[in-house]
């Protein structure tokens, strides 16, 4: 079992390019992918998708890489001819005019704005991507460590709710059972209540029995009992699971609602009640399983 909650970061050094992938994810429906890539990185993106994809199945990751070149070819300087001949005639220009004496010294020329233009230096995309993606293998890889670690916590808690579960099960079997049993001492006093004189036997374990038909929840206990047994196998699997939790919660809740209607049991209430509660805490936790 793994959450959809972690980190993770790796970097590499090689050739004078350092390069570092910090993966940062919490919970979400699908897999949502939100990339903060340098300029010169940009065009790895969708290889850096597929990957992540093959990889992660749910969850909302943030993807922050950090490219430096430290190479002397990082960064190009060129001299913008025509801005520095034009720079030189206004300066000739305005000398003449103002007759003010000194000279125009071409380190002057290439102090003035714009005379030299930086570039960023060509980048060979097949080095960087190679880089990159032995990047991304370690990032990944801290990732889904994260990732396992607390979905182990997420498994021990989970367990326990479904073992307090099967308890509670047990206990609304053992009550149920009962159920004909109170119908008939109730509707036996009330009868005596109302009819003094006596009253027929075959006639009250029939209503008694229409009753208990009517209120019984022996499928509804079977079909949870089915539930928790899958979940708890579920327990032990290792792929992606969030979403067959989470059907599977909303099932439970389902046969507990539908037994909680089915009974006016004071004791049958307050065991749909807790389970309902603890229903209620499986489902927080399962949100966060991949």
């Amino acid at each position: 079992m793994r959450s959809m909650t972690g980190y993770g970061r790796f970097s590499l050094a090689e050739k004078d390019r350092e390069l570092s992938i910090e993966l940062k994810s919490v919970n979400h429906r699908y897999l949502d992918l939100n990339f903060r890539l340098p300029r010169p990185m940009q065009f790895i993106e969708l290889t850096l998708r597929k990957k992540i994809g093959m990889t992660l199945s749910r969850g909302h990751v943030d993807i922050i890489l950090n490219y430096q070149n430290c190479g002397s070819d990082s960064r190009l300087a060129a001299i913008d001819v025509p801005l520095a001949v034009s720079y030189y005639k206004a300066a000739q220009n305005l000398k003449k005019t103002t007759q003010i004496g000194g000279s125009f010294e071409i380190t002057h020329l290439m102090n003035l704005p714009e005379v030299i233009v930086l570039s960023e230096g060509s980048e060979d995309e097949e080095v960087l991507t190679q880089l990159c993606m032995r990047t991304l293998e370690g990032a990944l890889a801290a990732l889904l460590d994260s990732r396992e670690q607390e979905g182990e916590a997420m498994r021990c808690d989970l367990g326990n709710h479904m073992q307090h579960l099967e308890d509670l099960h047990g206990q609304l079997s053992s009550v149920a059972l009962l159920q004909p049993q109170t119908f008939h001492q109730r509707l036996t006093q009330r009868l005596e209540q109302l009819v003094p004189e006596g009253i027929d036997e075959g006639r009250l374990e029939l209503e008694v029995a229409l009753l208990a038909d009517k209120v019984a929840v022996d499928e509804e206990l079977a079909r949870l009992a089915a539930h928790i047994d899958q979940m708890n196998q579920l327990l032990d699997e290792n792929e992606a699971l969030g979403r067959k939790m989470d059907f599977l919660s909303q099932e439970m809740n389902r046969e507990v609602n539908t037994i909680g209607s089915k009974s006016n049991s004071l004791p049958i209430t307050r065991l749909v009640l807790e389970m309902k509660n603890t229903l209620e805490k499986v489902r927080e936790q399962i949100q966060n399983v991949e």
